[in-house]
């Protein structure tokens, strides 16, 4: 801010005191923009969380205003990314989890979206990334994975990071809960667990799960058995000793 050769005193006066009106605003963080708060010495620097639209005017430590994608957490003044297939959302003390969806994610099954709807950063649980949509995990005993390019537990570009609950299950849902027993188990529809199949039918070795579409053998049993072993043969669903 200079002053012309020509100046009053009282133009020179004029200009030294709007010099530090100026430099006192800036320290107060009122001239730092978008993305950008005072430091201690009053110089606008980018705001700590790289995620927060407007600092807080006395400290670029700490953010009043999140951008899209992100909710502020009040108690220490940062922003966390919307999950639960927001695109973008805001804090709701009344609502569940104390957080409001404001527009959800163009992309079924997405987790996460913050910079865009139309663009997944991370899928639900029980579902992998794969060249924009998310693919379901579909593989056995995994309850969850992730895409990978190759390795040790790889298969079909996918990793399995989390089992199945159960260990004779075969294929879960994203829970953990089976969908598909292993062979010589049958799955309680109920509890979601996988049972031998001769527990309670002497001489099985395959077996399905009774459901409304099963035959009439289902009608008294809570499976019907597919396979018998050595020395059993296999009628209406049940096995029998060869000398009965």
């Amino acid at each position: 801010m200079a002053c012309p050769r020509r100046c009053s005193p009282t133009a020179r006066l004029l200009l030294v005191l709007a010099f530090v009106v100026t430099q006192a605003k800036c320290a107060e963080g009122a001239q730092c923009g978008q993305g950008y708060g005072p430091d201690p010495s009053g110089k606008c620097v980018r705001c700590q969380d790289r995620n927060c639209l407007w600092c807080n005017q006395a400290s670029y430590t700490r953010c009043n205003q999140c951008g899209f994608g992100y909710y502020l957490i009040l108690q220490t003044a940062t922003c966390t990314v919307c999950r639960n297939g927001c695109a973008n959302c805001e804090v709701c003390p009344t609502c569940p989890g104390g957080v409001k969806c404001l527009r959800r994610c163009a992309i079924a099954n997405c987790d996460i979206c913050p910079n865009t709807p139309n663009k997944c950063a991370s899928c639900d649980t029980g579902y992998y990334f794969k060249n924009g949509p998310c693919i379901p995990c579909e593989l056995l005993k995994c309850a969850d994975c992730e895409a990978c390019a190759g390795g040790t537990g790889c298969k079909d570009g996918r990793k399995c990071i989390r089992a199945c609950k159960d260990r004779n299950c075969d294929a879960c849902g994203p829970q953990g809960l089976c969908n598909q027993c292993g062979y010589g188990f049958w799955l309680d529809l109920v509890t979601r667990k996988c049972s031998p199949c001769g527990d309670v039918m002497p001489g099985c070795v395959s077996c399905l799960a009774c459901t409304t579409g099963n035959p009439a053998q289902c009608q008294n049993n809570k499976y019907y058995c597919r396979k018998c072993k050595s020395g059993y043969r296999l009628r209406n669903g049940t096995c029998r000793r060869n000398n009965i």
